[in-house]
């Protein structure tokens, strides 16, 4: 291998720090290569750009928003966790064809890991139902937790979520219920509301026990986090997940790689989360 190249495949792409974070590993692995972002604007275009980056040499991509379920059409193969979430945020290239795998529930794993949270017999309440969700719901499956409440603004989708992945102890409910007050071990936030200067939803009457992990990311406390951060408890954005879901997507890339040089970024984490915050 002369060039280790990867990238990332979305829209937009201006606001990524996946460029910041893949990078980093290259650098601190040795290898001569880089990570660039190929924004496409439409999905029609995507078996061409995924061609062209094939047959310029590139070992693996990166798939973001609104592409993760568009892109398996254009696989040859997917891992199972992959096939049942129903989406791709990884590629491997090469001679074989183009491999597609989902790393956001290592990276959801890890982040639970990292702050030595378990679901074990917890009361957990996730907010919303979007296409994220569905990675925490695949990872929920295989938790011991004692119940799992899932607020949305329709029902519905929340509840077809559940049947598909044969969750039980689990009921769905309108997110405006959350104005009565409850309580609950971890809440997990996969919802954008509140980023762009609107307001997150009034959570005063939610109690966090334990653990309270939003999804998203911004340089300082999300709206969301707000609310817990006052009530003494581990509170996590999405950074630590985003690190980690990198962590095993480069992993995927450069097996080879790591392993002749040994190579283990255990130690640099904390470094390298300190970058992502100010770049955000």
């Amino acid at each position: 291998m002369l060039f280790f190249n990867t990238g990332i495949i979305g829209f937009p792409l201006k606001h990524s720090l996946s460029p910041l974070l893949h990078n980093f590993f290259i650098y601190h692995t040795g290898v001569n290569g880089g990570y660039c972002c190929f924004e496409v604007s439409k999905a029609e275009n995507l078996p061409k750009t995924l061609s062209f980056l094939k047959e310029s040499g590139f070992v693996g991509l990166n798939v973001t928003l609104p592409y993760k379920t568009d892109i398996m059409k254009y696989t040859d193969e997917t891992d199972a966790v992959a096939s049942e979430i129903g989406a791709v945020n990884t590629l491997l290239l090469n001679e074989s064809g183009i491999f597609g795998v989902n790393t956001d529930v290592y990276g959801i794993e890890k982040t639970f890991e990292h702050y030595g949270v378990s679901c074990l017999d917890k009361d957990i309440l996730v907010l919303g139902a979007g296409g994220s969700t569905k990675a925490l719901l695949y990872y929920l499956k295989y938790q011991n937790y004692k119940s799992l409440t899932i607020a949305n603004r329709t029902p519905v989708k929340a509840e077809k979520m559940l049947a598909h992945f044969g969750l039980n102890k689990s009921r769905t409910k309108e997110i405006e219920s959350l104005k009565k007050y409850n309580e609950y071990d971890i809440i997990i936030n996969t919802t954008s509301a509140g980023l762009e200067g609107g307001r997150f939803l009034d959570m005063s009457n939610i109690k966090c026990r334990e653990f309270a992990f939003d999804f998203q990311y911004s340089g300082n406390l999300t709206p969301f986090l707000k609310e817990y951060y006052k009530q003494n408890i581990i509170c996590s954005d999405g950074l630590m997940m985003l690190i980690y879901q990198g962590v095993e997507s480069f992993y995927r890339w450069a097996e080879d790689i790591l392993v002749t040089k040994q190579v283990n970024f255990e130690n640099e984490l904390e470094i390298l989360k300190k970058k992502l915050r100010r770049s955000v």
